[in-house]
Formats: structure tokens, C-alpha cells, sequence
């Protein structure tokens, strides 16, 4: 009978043992809800730039620097005053009033770099509107534009950026020469005219000139290239 009750004492404790539930482990604390430390923002100040003067950085790199941050720049008097003091070039000093206490980094305007004019590339004359004059001197550069206006030639454009093509003038006079009858000095004078859109050729032509004023010798040149020149231009459809 003891032997009976032993046993069943030790069933009854087996299976509340088995029937317990296990303990759910500690959660683990993630390290991604851990404290994620924000950067800084650099602001820059007075002895910020004193700083990089003192380490002769080019007045350009600091400047550069100016706009493209954060700025808390002191510009009273008291302030210029302890700039000149201390050496910061006027360049700098120019950039830092511009950019007061408070200036958020500037940052290129898309609106600009899209009205920006750009170079076309004409494949021929019939495509030419607008044309750039390149030559050795404005004078010679003036004439030809000159010429091309009376004439109702292809517009011209004064700046580099926005032509559909470029019309290059080369005069090369060579030295004075005397003849050996009359002794009288005279030079000879060879031009070009070179139309190209894209570093591809579209109209070319060639003169000589022989005077005893070199400047007249090249002036009468370019004007006969240049008519020649609308002249073609004219016939490559257009009126």
C-alpha cells in the first residue's frame, strides 16, 4: 500500500513538470530602434575662415567653400575690422557680406542651366541661321560682320554660345617687297574664309591681295570673301 501511494505522488509530480509551459525567452533589443546619431552641419564662422587663411588655403577654395555652407558669418564693423586684421583677403571678406548670419548653401538653378543657349550643328548651308565671326583682329572681324549685314546675310551672333555655325576669317600678309624698276614697296596679302557648324566643313574660300598698305590689302579680302560667302549662303535656299 505505501509502495501504491509512493508511485503515485511521483506520477503526479512528472506530469505537472511536463505539462508546464516553457518560459518564452527575453526579446533581444534590435540594433536598428537603437539611437542613430544625426551629422552635424557645418556652419561657418569668423575663425572658421581665419582658420583656413592662416593655413594659406587660395582665397578661391575658401570662397568656394562660403557658398556651399552653412554660414554665421559676424560682418559689423568690429567684425571687418578683425578680418582686415587678420589677414583675410578682400576676395573673402567680399564673399562672407554677400552671405550674412543665417545663409543656407547656395545651389545651382536648374531654370539657368536649361536656358543656357547651346552650339546647333548645321549639316549645310540651307540650315545656317545665326553664325559666330572669328578673326585675327576686330577690325577684320568688323568688316566681315559689316558686309554680311548690308548684304541681309545670315544673323549674327556676338556671343560664342547659341550659332549654328562659324565663319572663320585667316589673313597672313607677308613682308613689304620693293620692285626692282620703280622701287616702290608693296606686300601680298592671302586670306581664307572658312564656314564650318560641328568641326565639319560647310563653305571655304580662298584670296590674294597685293597692295603697298598691308591693312587696306587685307580689309578689300574679307569684304570679297564675305560677298562671296552670302552669295553661296543665298543659293543654299535661302532669299
Amino acid at each position: 500500500m505505501l509502495k501504491l501511494r509512493a508511485l503515485l505522488v511521483i506520477g503526479g509530480t512528472l506530469l505537472a513538470a511536463c505539462t508546464q509551459l516553457p518560459a518564452k525567452p527575453a526579446a533581444k533589443v534590435s540594433s536598428a530602434s537603437a539611437t542613430i546619431p544625426v551629422q552635424q552641419v557645418q556652419i561657418l564662422s569668423n575663425p572658421d575662415v581665419i582658420e583656413m587663411v592662416n593655413a594659406h588655403l587660395a582665397p578661391s577654395v575658401i570662397v568656394a567653400k562660403i557658398k556651399h555652407c552653412n554660414t554665421a558669418f559676424d560682418v559689423s564693423t568690429a567684425g571687418l575690422v578683425q578680418l582686415q586684421k587678420a589677414g583675410v583677403p578682400q576676395d573673402v571678406i567680399n564673399a562672407m557680406i554677400e552671405r550674412p548670419a543665417g545663409t543656407a548653401p547656395q545651389e545651382p538653378s536648374q531654370d539657368t542651366e536649361q536656358s543656357q543657349p547651346t552650339n546647333l550643328v548645321a549639316k549645310s548651308l540651307a540650315e545656317v541661321h545665326t553664325i559666330f565671326v572669328k578673326a585675327p583682329t576686330e577690325v577684320l572681324r568688323a568688316n566681315a560682320e559689316e558686309t554680311i549685314g548690308d548684304l541681309e546675310g545670315p544673323k549674327i551672333n556676338p556671343s560664342s554660345v547659341g550659332y549654328d555655325a562659324m565663319l572663320i576669317v585667316g589673313v597672313d600678309c607677308g613682308p613689304q617687297r620693293f620692285s626692282g624698276w620703280t622701287f616702290a614697296h608693296y606686300c601680298t596679302c592671302e586670306g581664307s574664309l572658312t564656314l564650318q557648324s560641328g568641326g565639319r566643313r560647310l563653305w571655304s574660300k580662298t584670296d590674294k591681295e597685293r597692295s603697298a598698305n598691308a591693312a587696306k590689302s587685307a580689309k578689300k579680302m574679307v569684304e570679297r570673301m564675305t560677298e562671296e560667302f552670302v552669295k553661296a549662303w543665298k543659293a543654299g535656299g535661302r532669299s
